[in-house]
């Protein structure tokens, strides 16, 4: 997927770091962040070198450090005179624009409305959109069972829709497109997708049978649905939704 921008490659790298990083040594960084916010990595030069160079240790880190919190507090005192908006403070119309586009590339049907609120920043929320959020919600009604769900992503944290979900993928963005067909069949094409899971019931399905998935266009299962009750009870108490509750669950390599 090509980059559209510098917004783009932020993001690509934010993903990136956010998927290699080692977690266990989060605190590390943290501490790090905090340090060096504080002046205090190069207070600790300073000393060193001052040992190194054979001059006075105290006197050298007591400059070192007045020097860095005057211009830390210089920093803060200049900030409040030049303030200026920050990206997170304000989101460009360009950006909405962008991604009303992109849904209408993947989804030409699907009901889409952009309306720019001249001289608002991100301070938009339900009860302050003057009623837009609701009133779109109450003109639209979303399906229960799709027949086809998609879904593109970049991490595992969201990589559900509805009853199709990515359970394991290579680097960068995967895709997964799955109908539900005649016939019991359940069709998946997938782009850069290691492992799929199908959470499904007997209402998303053509009727009692066995249940046939091609994967890519090579077959990954063929056979009755091991269907539990009490799978269905506790998908349904952990999603607070019935239509995301299912009572089978198939975990299917993807063909290579």
């Amino acid at each position: 997927m090509p980059l559209l921008g510098a917004a783009e490659l932020d993001q690509d790298v934010f993903t990136w770091v956010v998927e290699h990083r080692a977690a266990p040594f989060d605190w590390l960084f943290v501490a790090l962040s905090a340090a060096g916010q504080a002046g205090l990595i190069w207070i600790a030069l300073a000393a060193l070198l001052a040992r190194w160079t054979r001059r006075p240790v105290l006197f050298t880190t007591l400059v070192t450090a007045a020097t860095v919190w005057t211009a830390d507090l210089l920093a803060i005192a200049l900030k409040g005179v030049f303030d200026r908006e920050r990206p997170y403070e304000v989101i460009p119309a360009a950006a909405s624009q962008e991604t009303a586009r992109a849904l209408r590339q993947a989804a030409p049907s699907a009901p889409l409305e952009v309306q720019i609120l001249e001289g608002r920043n991100h301070d938009v929320f339900l009860g302050s959109d003057d009623g837009r959020a609701l009133a779109f919600f109450s003109r639209h009604r979303r399906d229960p069972r799709p027949r086809e769900v998609r879904l593109e992503t970049r991490g595992l944290d969201f990589a559900r829709a509805f009853w199709a979900e990515i359970a394991a993928k290579d680097e960068g963005l995967a895709e997964l497109k799955a109908r539900l067909g005649e016939g019991n069949t359940i069709d998946v094409r997938t782009r850069k997708v290691t492992r799929v899971r199908l959470r499904l019931r007997p209402d998303l399905l053509s009727g009692p049978g066995p249940v046939r998935v091609t994967i890519n266009g090579r077959p990954a299962f063929a056979g009755e649905l091991p269907h539990d009750c009490s799978l269905l009870l506790s998908s349904w108490q952990a999603t607070g939704d019935p239509y995301l509750a299912h009572s089978a669950e198939l975990t299917l390599d993807v063909p290579r």
